[in-house]
């Protein structure tokens, strides 16, 4: 299952959780931790690539949310250029 989970600082950041193997939830990696823009996945394949989205730092020292992908734990953007600036 996918879905979100809030850390210790109260941001909702991405989650797994492996079911049939005791059903504990996993932080999925690359996002910066946000109170207000969550990030999190919403959809899995049956080989294990996760959709989602990412709230991420730009070059500017802003903030945004991108969508992304999980495969085999790592994060990727798809070929998504980040904006210099958040203009949003």
């Amino acid at each position: 299952m996918v879905g979100s989970v809030y850390n210790e600082d109260g941001a909702e950041v991405p989650a797994m959780m492996d079911y049939k193997n005791g059903g504990t939830w996993e932080e999925l990696p690359g996002a910066v931790p946000s109170v207000s823009n969550p990030s999190f996945a919403v959809a899995i394949t049956n080989d294990g690539l996760i959709g989602g989205q990412v709230n991420v730092e730009l070059k500017d020292g802003g903030q945004r949310c991108m969508p992304c992908y999980w495969r085999n734990g790592k994060i990727n953007f798809a070929n998504i250029d980040l904006p210099d600036k958040d203009n949003s």
